[in-house]
């Protein structure tokens, strides 16, 4: 069984979250989920050095996407629709968890 349910549980929903938004809008897919593996392994580890490290490996993908030219404007809302994914599934599952019979 998985030790922390919790934080599993809301990675897998932001992923499913921006996936599901990708089919609709074909954002660029990698600065979402570059976002959403970001907030919640520095959330599961907990550590600042790491964080850090984490940022800074975010900041390269989204320069080595603008290196290969990709369309800015795709970039961007990926990164917003990250940002939307991991927003949703942080409240929605943090309150399930926290408050089971909600």
């Amino acid at each position: 069984m998985l030790d922390n349910l919790v934080y599993f549980s809301q990675f897998v929903v932001a992923g499913i979250v921006v996936g599901l938004v990708f089919l609709i809008l074909r954002q660029n897919i990698y600065s979402g989920l570059g976002l959403i593996v970001l907030v919640f392994t520095s959330l599961y580890y907990d550590d600042f050095n790491f964080t850090i490290f984490g940022i800074v490996a975010y900041v390269l993908l989204l320069v080595s996407l603008f290196y290969l030219k990709e369309d800015k404007k795709k970039i961007l809302l990926g990164v917003v629709l990250g940002a939307l994914g991991v927003a949703v599934s942080y409240v929605i599952l943090g309150i399930s968890f926290k408050y089971p019979n909600f």
